[in-house]
């Protein structure tokens, strides 16, 4: 049986949306790039759940370290 981004949408449209383990806001679905699917360097799978809170400990300490140790 093949499998079809159509399917898997629905799947994930569906499915309760997990909570951020760092902020406890409620996760978004993200598109991943047609690029990475087609050839092998993507996440293996068309959507993602992502956290889009701009106060996120994650996000905000990850800019952090970045500028520590890449300017």
């Amino acid at each position: 049986m093949v499998i079809t981004k159509a399917d898997v949408y629905e799947k994930v449209i569906l499915a309760e949306k997990p909570v951020c383990p760092h902020c406890g806001q409620r996760m978004r679905i993200w598109e991943c790039s047609e690029t990475g699917l087609l050839c092998g360097s993507g996440w293996g799978t068309p959507y993602l759940f992502v956290c889009v809170d701009d106060g996120c400990p994650l996000f905000v300490n990850g800019w952090k370290e970045m500028k520590k140790n890449y300017g």
